[in-house]
């Protein structure tokens, strides 16, 4: 229930899925004691940022999105560190099969090569 409410929540306002995906990633960092790393990623991430940000607008992978951090949440419980790198791979890459269609819909932010 608390998973669908998340979701309705997310519905209703589409920038709240790329700061609470932003939080969720800063807690993660913070827990094992990398914040310098956040800070760093996050000030060389703004082209990645401005993808996750449409991705987030469109919601095209809004439940993939969710069940995986359940997912990392449960690895990290579990302490499965076999699994760490499989989810992470996959989370990190939700958008690339979504990039045709951000594309199209969306010309003048990208550059034409």
């Amino acid at each position: 229930m608390k998973f669908q409410n998340i979701i309705a929540q997310i519905e209703e306002d589409h920038t709240e899925l790329f700061f609470l995906d932003n939080d969720f990633h800063r807690i993660i960092y913070k827990e094992v004691g990398k914040e310098r790393v956040w800070e760093a990623v996050q000030s060389l991430s703004t082209h990645y940022d401005r993808v996750r940000f449409l991705d987030a607008i469109e919601k095209t992978n809004l439940v993939p999105t969710l069940d995986q951090h359940r997912n990392i949440i449960n690895i990290i419980r579990e302490g499965n560190t076999d699994k760490v790198d499989e989810i992470i791979d996959k989370h990190l890459s939700n958008f690339k099969n979504k990039m045709g269609y951000l594309i199209e819909k969306y010309p003048d932010y990208f550059l034409k090569s």
